[in-house]
């Protein structure tokens, strides 16, 4: 096996650039795009491993497998110290080798607080940076304050001794530094609370064709970040801004954890605490990449609590996108969560208003509750089929908006929303024919429901 072949086995097709055999493509270590040069038997990658090495160097990078696994993985021929050649066929490896990654050393992280907290006080000048932050990822100052984004307003480039790594060379023979370039710093935090990784998002008047967005600081690591630690369930999303802006929404419920790009992978420590809890919703964007298996099925493996549950593309590709087009985060979440959970709806105290209570009859918890667990109609464009025909046969379509519309009158404007989106939305599909949206619709519905009767229960109770 030769280089080009074990990232073919990655499902990563190398583009040849030059007539000396250089090829380019996305790094199966990092997953960045267009940093990792390779040639038949040999690699570096520009962010994760300038100084490169061989197809056993990069499978032990990738893998995180010792030389002998990596060895055998790749069936090269390896001299012993006796002068004997060994081979290995063996192939991959069917089930993905969970890796130990550890955390940056001290040192880096001591530097990189240092610049977290300089670039936080920064960010609090920028009045720019902030309303950006605001309007077009829509989080709050205090979530802001809480995670302590920061801003970098120059570029510099620092020794990598500041920073606790040792010395490199690049590729022309000159010292390499560390680049921290202007932009929106954000730090990242692994289960246990440890600093692992900066990455600085750079404003778009920096970007030149083919730039990358964001900057992984050198000696980062590549293990996902956790964004607040509650509940029993968590949820997984590539993007470190979509991760904090679920946080803002769901944190008092769930954990939030960013994989930092879609072709990265789970570690050790992140697989033994998503575990552990009951539900992981794994949320990669709606766009070809977050529905390629390879990127889905390590995730799959690993976990066995695994739920998938992306946003409808309706709304857009990414969780940001879909709540400035409207979509209610936490309702959906709850809705992910209720389809494994079941949760039933949370019985009104004493003192309830009468028509509150006959909009949670038994006999309309049991449609519901039946409804949730019907699979949505899988091609949203033909006319339902046999289990659609049931869902409308077995409820009143006309009921359900009255009630709902009687608890909207009761809840306050959060709630009250997010149960009028969900009628307009079953609305809009119902009046298109849409079946699977319509279902979609009623599924929301449920949890915005189940989202009000528990804040009017805290209202009567408090």
């Amino acid at each position: 096996m030769n280089i080009f072949d074990y990232l073919r086995s990655k499902n990563i097709e190398p583009k040849k650039v030059s007539s000396s055999g250089e090829h380019k493509s996305s790094c199966p270590a990092c997953g960045g795009k267009d940093r990792f040069v390779s040639f038949e038997d040999r690699f570096f990658c520009r962010v994760c491993s300038p100084k490169g090495g061989d197809i056993i160097d990069l499978i032990k990078l990738v893998e995180g497998v010792d030389f002998k696994t990596a060895r055998e993985i790749s069936g090269k021929v390896v001299f012993t110290s006796s002068g004997k050649s060994s081979k290995s066929t063996t192939q991959l490896p069917a089930r993905p080798i969970i890796k130990i990654v550890p955390p940056p050393t001290h040192e880096w992280q001591t530097a990189a607080s240092a610049l977290i907290s300089q670039a936080h006080a920064e960010l609090l000048k920028n009045e720019n940076a902030l309303s950006w932050l605001q309007s077009d990822r829509l989080i709050e100052l205090n979530t802001i304050k809480r995670f302590k984004l920061g801003w970098n307003p120059v570029a510099r480039y620092d020794r990598r001794e500041a920073w606790g790594l040792p010395d490199e060379m690049n590729n022309k023979g000159r010292p390499m530094l560390v680049w921290l370039p202007r932009g929106l710093v954000i730090p990242c935090y692994d289960a246990k609370g440890q600093l692992i990784r900066i990455k600085i998002r750079r404003p778009d008047a920096d970007l030149k064709e083919k730039d990358n967005k964001y900057c992984l600081v050198s000696g980062s690591s590549t293990a996902p970040a956790f964004f607040g630690i509650s509940g029993s369930s968590h949820t997984v999303v590539e993007s470190e801004l979509d991760a904090i802006l679920l946080w803002q929404e769901t944190g008092d419920f769930v954990s939030t954890v960013s994989t930092g790009g879609v072709a990265m992978r789970p570690d050790q420590a992140t697989v033994e605490k998503l575990s552990s809890g009951e539900v992981t919703l794994v949320s990669f964007d709606s766009d070809a990449a977050g529905e390629k298996k390879e990127n889905l099925l390590p995730w799959r493996e690993a976990l066995n609590n695994f739920i998938r549950h992306p946003i409808p593309p309706e709304y857009g590709k990414d969780h940001t996108e879909a709540t400035l087009a409207g979509m209610n985060l936490r309702a959906w979440l709850m809705a992910g969560l209720a389809g494994k959970k079941q949760s039933p709806i949370p019985p009104m105290p004493p003192g309830t208003p009468a028509c509150v209570l006959a909009a949670f009859e038994s006999d309309y918890i049991d449609e519901l509750q039946a409804l949730v667990e019907v699979e949505t109609h899988k091609n949203d464009s033909e006319p339902a089929d046999e289990e659609s025909d049931s869902i409308q046969g077995a409820i009143d379509i006309t009921l359900l908006i009255h009630r709902g519309v009687e608890l909207a009158a009761l809840s306050e404007t959060p709630e009250r929303e997010a149960i009028n989106q969900a009628l307009d939305k079953f609305d809009t599909c119902d009046a298109r024919k849409d079946y699977g949206g319509a279902n979609r619709a009623l599924r929301v519905l449920k949890v915005a429901v189940e989202n009000a009767s528990t804040a009017l229960q805290r209202r009567i109770s408090g």
